[in-house]
C-alpha cells in the first residue's frame, strides 16, 4: 500500500486517469489485505493464548473502549449513554475492551438516523453479568442475525462499509473464552441491540 501510494504521489501527473484507477484499486487492495491480515492475527490469538482473568471495574473498560471512538461519535453527533452503576467483572481487560470497542464501532458506522443514540446497558442476572448496546441505526433482517457471527460475513457491499467481516467473529470468540454468551435482537429500520454475557464467579453469586 505505501509503494502503491508513493507512485500514486510522484508519478501521478506522468499518468493517465485510467492509470491512476489502477493504482488506486492496487492501493485499496493491498489495504484491505492488510486488514485482513491484522483479523486473522487477532484471531489467532484469541482463540490460541490462555491469559489469566483478572477483577476488573467494567466502567474503565468502557472508558477505554470509547476513547478511539469519541471523534466518530462527536462527528456523527451520537448521543451516548452509558450507566453510572457497573459491576467488578472477572475476565481479560484488553479482549474486553475490543468487544466493547468493536460492538461500539459498528453501531457507530452503520448508524442512519437524523437522532443518534447508541446505549450501553448492564442487567444483573443471578449466575451471570449482561451487557448491552442498543442503537437506533439501520437493524439487521432477522435472517442474518446468526450469520452476522460468521468468519468474514458481510452484509454491506465492501464500497459502501469497510472491513473485513471479522469484527463479530472475533467477539463471539472473546465471549465464548470468556464462557459466556453473544446474540443480537435487532429489527430493519429500527435498530440493534447485542447482548452479551459473562458468568460471575461462585464468591460473586
Amino acid at each position: 500500500a505505501s509503494f502503491s501510494q508513493f507512485v500514486l504521489e510522484d508519478y501521478a501527473d506522468r499518468l493517465d486517469e485510467k492509470g491512476r484507477g489502477y493504482l488506486l484499486t492496487i492501493r485499496k487492495g493491498a489495504e484491505r489485505m492488510k486488514r485482513l491480515i491484522d483479523d486473522l492475527l487477532v484471531l489467532s490469538k484469541v482463540t490460541r493464548i490462555e491469559v489469566p482473568f483478572q477483577l476488573n471495574r467494567a466502567s474503565e473498560i468502557i472508558e477505554e473502549a470509547v476513547k478511539p471512538l469519541k471523534h466518530s461519535i462527536d462527528e456523527k453527533d451520537i448521543e451516548l449513554t452509558i450507566p453510572q452503576d457497573l459491576p467488578t467483572i472477572y475476565c481479560d481487560k484488553v479482549r474486553m475492551i475490543q468487544v466493547f470497542e468493536n460492538l461500539l464501532s459498528n453501531a457507530i458506522k452503520f448508524m442512519d438516523k437524523e437522532n443518534p443514540k447508541i446505549e450501553i446497558g448492564y442487567q444483573d442476572k443471578v449466575d451471570h453479568d449482561q451487557f448491552y448496546i442498543r442503537d437506533n441505526g439501520m437493524g439487521i433482517e432477522k435472517q442474518y442475525h446468526d450469520k452476522i457471527f460468521g468468519m468474514f460475513e458481510r452484509l454491506h457491499r465492501r464500497e459502501d462499509y469497510d472491513g473485513t467481516g471479522a469484527g463479530l467473529h472475533i467477539v463471539k470468540k472473546i465471549i465464548e473464552m470468556h464462557r459466556g454468551k453473544i446474540w443480537v435482537e435487532s429489527e430493519k429500520g429500527i435498530g440493534s441491540t447485542f447482548y452479551f454475557t459473562l458468568p460471575k464467579r461462585e464468591e460473586e453469586k
